[in-house]
């Protein structure tokens, strides 16, 4: 694994927080995507699970949790004043296809809502439209 924000990740801190300390429960948690074999995940989660790391990792997924709060808020208030401003045209023309080949080449800052759309909507005239008179 190499993201612990993800889904995997999360519910593996949240298990060890909870108190469940047994590596190959542990790794049974990821998603069938993780690449890792499960054992190799296991082999990675055997430790020694001191109070005081457990504190700090609990502290550490608590102000993660709360600053990606934060983010969709904002993302949210982007999103909302984005749709206030005016297309570029009245006709806005379709967009082009996206470049990328799968859904999931998302990046993680990425905004939660199709920046895409809205930009080109606000932004792009239609071909042959000009605003010089």
């Amino acid at each position: 694994m190499s993201d612990i924000t993800g889904a995997s990740g999360l519910a593996i801190l949240d298990a060890i927080l909870a108190g469940n300390r047994d590596p190959l429960c542990l790794a049974h948690l990821c998603n069938i995507r993780v690449k890792s074999p499960c054992e190799t995940v296991a082999q990675a989660l055997v430790g020694d699970y001191r109070p005081e790391h457990l504190f700090t990792l609990k502290q550490s997924l608590d102000g993660y949790r709360y600053y990606q709060k934060l983010i969709a808020e904002l993302d949210d208030e982007i999103a909302r004043l984005m749709h206030t401003l005016p297309n570029a045209t009245e006709h806005p023309p379709p967009i082009p296809k996206r470049t990328k080949r799968t859904a999931y080449q998302r990046m993680g800052n990425d905004p939660l809502f199709d920046l895409r759309s809205e930009l080109y909507r606000i932004m792009h005239p239609r071909p042959g439209v000009s605003d010089v008179g």
